[in-house]
């Protein structure tokens, strides 16, 4: 596993879907580093649980921006209820990438490098 000098982390809503084997849910990210992703979803994930995320990173060519679909394999590292109204409305759910290529990584990592550039 690579190690990166600085993980930076962007807040970017990327368009999301997670998966595993009872549920599906399109959302979008809240923030994303270059190994996982924190975004908000509308029923609670299980702490621990194994999901396949799909996630569209835009990707700049000489056509324009265009979006690259990366697919991985997470782990649910946090979920936290949103509460209004002593109720949950949302869930805010965090999640780490365990099987993600090194060449998407590395497209995640200069995305977020390519979007802070953008806002300084």
């Amino acid at each position: 596993m690579t190690t990166f000098k600085k993980d930076l982390k962007a807040a970017l809503a990327i368009p999301v879907k997670i998966q595993d084997k009872d549920l599906s849910i399109v959302t979008e990210t809240i923030n994303i580093t270059s190994t996982g992703a924190y975004c908000k979803t509308a029923k609670p994930l299980p702490l621990l649980s194994k999901v396949v995320l799909t996630l569209l990173v835009p990707q700049y060519n000489k056509k324009g921006k265009v979006d690259k679909r990366i697919r991985c394999k997470g782990t649910v590292v946090r979920i936290h209820p949103v509460i209004v109204d002593g109720r949950p409305q949302s869930y805010d759910a965090a999640i780490y990438f365990d099987e993600l290529s090194e060449s998407d990584r590395n497209h995640i990592a200069q995305y977020i490098e390519h979007h802070l550039a953008l806002t300084k």
